[in-house]
């Protein structure tokens, strides 16, 4: 940062005039003009800046922070500022409507012939605001980003204003800066006193990798990126990924590095380089009487060649290496040119360090003769003239004649297969079609029918491949492929293929600490005992959040399908659950997944308990006349409870005339059967099948009793068939569901809540899922183009009131509507077209929240309870007389202070007092 003496003398040099001079000034001692706020989308924060010496606020880490890294390390910028005092602009909207809008730039940069103000967005958000707003979001010839109206308001200062596009990021950079921050901040003295050994080798070895200087006793990793970071060894940081040690080259300095790509890309004109030899493979493009004929076989004798819109030639390889002589055949140079680039930089990386020495030395001494061939001649020495060779003909082939010096001494010998290729071939086809299949044969077992099929094939013993050379073969193939055909998916999924880079501004695994977290969703490999009961509860599921460079836990989370495990494994007395919640919250989706979980569960033990059902569920319905009708509601719960008669007859005794199946093993009900015996056939049922829990779908239909019978006889009834039976029952329903609360207070004790409430908007925290889920549902849209939901999340969820269930019923109708008009993908048009309309949404709010207000009278504050009891009170002997009341009016606490949102600061560093 400037002193006020540097200041004044930038200022002179770039004769500002005085207005441009006192908005400069009111910037740099003025605080933010506002504090920066993390959305669904973006994750602000605040950057300690050397170079400003104080904390400077971001409102993103994929584009605002990534600027100002590149503002600290740049060194022409002199001073910049966050969050600058806002300005006014001027500009004609799209339908040509004059608008004046204030706006506040994220930064206001002071370079060393500059200044101005500087907009960060997205290259996505720019071309979005470019249509919406074409006379202030614009491209200049360059194709780069500019605002005519903010130009022109910092044109009256001489200043600039620039609109920075996250397009013009460099990754690669950005990684090593992060990586850098800790050695930037340390004191380098003492590392440069000692560690000549580093800058001696890297002197040495031009071009020597950071994972090779490591190998070197005594090399230390923190010295050399201390070294880097001081600019005493280099590293381009442009090109090169620190946390790649084994790709990072390290010179001296950067003109070394510039001489040393020099040396290596010697690349010819097309003037110096002589026809080309072409290689008889699959994929080479030539040119045949001014036709481009690719090859797409190569035989022992003869070649087939296809030509656009002609059919396929055959030649005689003889044939075609005659023309090619004649020169009637050359190379198609244009389409040939990207496979001669990659030949080219494999042979380079294949070489060794070894190798690229030596390659320099036979370089240097050649280079006379390749500078002036006319001159000098041909070279004398045979080593010389067998290099010259190497080296001419590598540009005839390549066009880098530097990559003929290349020995490959390392790769020389023979390294093709001794074995014939029909018996490779015959390999191959054994172990894919005898080994890698559902009938999991083991490995003897397919070799021997191996060497059986050799043996009536006529291949002697000596020429049929051992076993060792069998099981080598099987370990050659991908493990997750071989896996996956003999045993399927899930064994197969620790062995599959690990994604190293999900993007380029995403690295491997993070560079640090806290720089990515991943997060995992599994089920255990443990069985849990109920220490007081004994009862197993089965296997927990773990939900972690894990920091991916140091691998440690940061956070654990459990949802309502984990909640639901352990009451459902061990309810205790308790034999009746109600799970409540708004209409559309995803009720039935938890009962479904409450479902496979019992059923997979119970796999083991079901092959031999055929009589058992693990899990049984019905829903409850409303008859003609909208009333509830217990005996048809048994009958229902009776059927729910009977299986396939393909699979079972007459397996269950119902203890009563009326129920009972055919010789079919049809299950039959007589319609004069009385609601009693239904009620002990039902008793039977659950007894018999013994499911670990029956849920009752939509059960707030229970309320909708006839006249003559109580409001609690149907509960009643409920919570008497789960105590006979010992069976759990799951009532699934509104909220209209907690009348059931008070019918009894054995119904109470025995009754276990669970509630599903809705994504409410007043918490940031379900905002933010909330958005995520909108940006979830867009992603699976089956369209050409991803719909753009999340900028309209406030209309989503107006409409859907924070219920999954309404907006993903609404979502699936708009994808109709769109599907209908052909439309490329789903617009807000079509989501307004299928919504719920306001008087809708507006009833199912209020019943909404009256249900929200009655859990919450339920749930009951804990301090009233014992007020109640008189656990607030001193207690007193219960013979003792006194006139005062039993009960006291408590003082209410003060309610306490929400934590503000704390003032738009530059916090100094690098002092006592920093924070």
């Amino acid at each position: 940062m400037m002193t006020q003496e540097e200041f004044s003398r930038w200022c002179i040099n770039r004769s500002l005039k005085a207005e441009a001079r006192q908005e400069i000034e009111r910037i740099r001692y003025c605080a933010p003009s506002r504090s920066v706020c993390g959305r669904c989308r973006n994750v602000s924060g605040r950057y300690p800046s050397r170079k400003m010496g104080a904390t400077i606020q971001f409102e993103s880490h994929k584009v605002e922070l990534p600027f100002i890294y590149q503002l600290e390390h740049s060194e022409d910028v002199l001073e910049y500022y966050d969050q600058p005092p806002s300005f006014k602009i001027q500009y004609l909207s799209a339908s040509g409507r004059n608008l004046g809008v204030m706006i506040t730039p994220d930064f206001f940069v002071i370079t060393l012939d500059s200044a101005g103000w500087v907009e960060c967005k997205t290259e996505t958000e720019l071309e979005k605001l470019a249509q919406k707003s074409p006379h202030r979001y614009q491209r200049d010839i360059n194709n780069n980003w500019q605002s005519p109206p903010s130009k022109e308001y910092a044109k009256q200062f001489d200043f600039d204003f620039q609109l920075w596009s996250s397009a013009r990021i460099n990754w690669t950079l950005q990684r090593n800066l992060e990586f850098l921050e800790d050695y930037y901040n340390s004191d380098l003295s003492l590392i440069l006193e000692r560690d000549n050994i580093i800058t001696s080798l890297v002197e040495a070895h031009p071009g020597i990798s950071i994972a090779e200087l490591l190998d070197y006793k005594g090399v230390n990793a923190d010295n050399i990126y201390s070294l880097i970071a001081a600019s005493e060894i280099y590293v381009n940081l442009n090109t090169h990924t620190l946390v790649e040690a084994d790709k990072c080259q390290v010179f001296k300095s950067r003109v070394i590095e510039n001489s040393f790509n020099a040396i290596i890309c010697t690349e010819s004109s097309d003037k110096m380089i002589a026809p080309p030899i072409i290689d008889l493979m699959p994929g080479t493009s030539v040119f045949y009487d001014g036709v481009c004929l690719n090859i797409i076989l190569v035989g022992q004798d003869y070649l087939l060649l296809s030509a656009k819109g002609h059919e396929t030639t055959e030649f005689k390889i003889t044939e075609l290496s005659n023309l090619i002589n004649s020169g009637k055949i050359q190379i198609n140079r244009v389409l040939n040119q990207s496979q001669i680039y990659a030949q080219a930089i494999e042979i380079f990386k294949q070489a060794s360090t070894n190798d690229l020495i030596e390659a320099n030395r036979r370089f240097s001494l050649l280079k006379p003769y390749l500078d002036e061939p006319v001159t000098t001649g041909i070279p004398k020495e045979r080593s010389l003239r067998r290099w010259l060779r190497n080296y001419q003909q590598a540009q005839q082939n390549y066009g880098y004649g530097y990559l003929g010096l290349i020995s490959l001494s390392e790769r020389k010998g023979n390294r093709n297969r001794k074995l014939p290729k029909h018996l490779i071939d015959l390999l191959e086809k054994f172990i894919s079609e005898e080994y890698e299949n559902k009938k999991q044969k083991n490995k003897q077992a397919v070799y021997a029918s191996f060497v059986h099929t050799c043996s009536q094939s006529g291949i002697s013993d000596e020429q049929i491949p051992s076993y060792k050379t069998f099981i080598a073969e099987i370990k050659k193939r991908p493990k997750y492929s071989r896996v996956e055909k003999r045993s399927g998916t899930r064994a197969a999924y620790e062995f599959e293929e690990f994604y190293w880079e999900l993007e380029l501004s995403t690295p491997r695994h993070g560079d640090f600490p806290f720089h990515i977290a991943h997060i995992d969703h599994t089920e255990l490999d443990i069985e849990l005992r109920c220490s007081k009961t004994g009862k197993v509860l089965g296997r927990p599921w773990l939900t972690l959040l894990v920091d991916a460079f140091t691998r440690r836990i940061l956070a654990i989370y459990i949802s309502a399908f984990e909640t639901l495990k352990p009451i459902i494994s061990n309810c205790g007395e308790s034999r009746i659950i109600f799970i409540v919640g708004p209409t559309g919250v995803g009720k039935t989706k938890l009962r479904l997944l409450i479902e496979k979980w019992i059923i997979e569960s119970s796999l083991s033990f079901l092959q031999f308990d055929r009589d058992c059902i693990p899990v049984a569920s019905m829903e409850a319905r409303l008859s003609s006349g909208g009333l509830f009708n217990f005996k048809d509601h048994l009958k229902r719960c009776l059927y729910a409870l009977a299986e396939p008669p393909e699979l079972i007859k007459n397996k269950i005794n119902y203890g009563t005339s009326g129920v009972y199946h055919n010789l079919d093993g049809e299950l039959i009900i007589k319609p004069t059967i009385l609601e009693t015996e239904l009620g002990w056939a039902l008793e039977q049922a659950l007894s018999h099948r013994r499911p670990k829990i029956f849920f009752i779908d939509e059960a707030h239909h229970l309320l909708a009793v006839a006249s003559g019978r109580k409001l609690t006889d149907v509960p009643e009834a409920i919570k008497s068939l789960a105590n006979i039976t010992q069976i759990l029952h799951g009532l699934i329903g509104t909220y209209d569901l907690l009348t059931l609360h008070d019918v009894g207070d054995q119904l109470s004790r025995r009754s276990i809540y669970v509630h599903l409430p809705r994504y409410n908007a007043e918490f940031i925290e379900d905002r933010e899922i909330w958005q995520s889920i909108i940006w979830n549902f867009q992603r699976q849209i089956p369209t050409d183009e991803q719909p753009d939901f999340l900028s309209h999340w406030e209309y989503l969820y107006s409409r859907s009131l924070g219920c999954v269930g309404i907006l993903k019923n609404w979502s699936r109708n708009a994808l109709g509507e769109a599907l209908n008009e052909n439309a490329s993908t789903v617009t807000l048009k079509h989501l307004e077209k299928r919504a719920l309309s306001v008087g809708q949404c507006r009833n199912i709010l209020k019943h909404i929240q009256s249900g929200e207000a009655r859990y919450a009278e339920i749930e009951g504050k804990i301090e009233e309870l014992y007020q109640d009891l008189g656990l607030r009170l001193p207690p007193v002997s219960k013979f003792q007389q006194h006139s005062e009341p039993k009960y006291q009016d408590v003082e209410p606490k003060k309610p306490k202070k929400s934590v503000g949102i704390r003032k738009p600061l530059r916090d100094p560093i690098g002092t006592e007092n920093a924070v």
